[in-house]
């Protein structure tokens, strides 16, 4: 189950070091042609946040000015049936 957004300047250095790939927000990612809720999938790769690509040529969204403010775990999958 996905937590609550937590602030990103609020993070342990354990939930840094732990690689998960959990769910990133910053008003600045918002844009109606790629991200429309500003919230991209992503992780910390021990220096900086990435994202996933979201345009055609694979580029990334977030840039070293654009870093995100929240963060939180993504949902629990569904259960099987």
């Amino acid at each position: 189950m996905s937590g609550p957004w937590k602030k990103i300047k609020d993070l342990t250095e354990e939930e840094l070091s732990n690689g998960l790939n959990v769910l990133l927000y910053s008003k600045e990612w918002i844009n109606e042609d790629f991200c429309h809720d500003g919230i991209l999938n992503g992780f910390w790769n021990g220096d900086e946040w990435v994202t996933a690509p979201i345009d055609s040529e694979g580029e990334f969204y977030c840039s070293y000015d654009d870093q995100p403010t929240h963060w939180c775990l993504h949902p629990a999958p569904p259960e099987e049936e």
